[in-house]
């Protein structure tokens, strides 16, 4: 059995390649979408938890 970081490691390659294979515009878009990502805001579990 592989370890977890090197199965990670490779869905991470596999992703790079694939990314590497779209057109620029594509790429453009993924990397927007991933800024976005970093800029959501993140909420302590216990704050969720006693809004619902």
């Amino acid at each position: 059995m592989q370890r977890t970081e090197a199965i990670q490691g490779e869905n991470f390659l596999d992703v790079i390649k694939k990314i590497e294979g779209t057109t620029s515009s594509q790429q453009r878009f993924i990397q927007e979408m991933l800024s976005q990502r970093k800029q959501a805001r993140t909420f302590p579990k216990k704050r969720i938890l006693k809004k619902s």
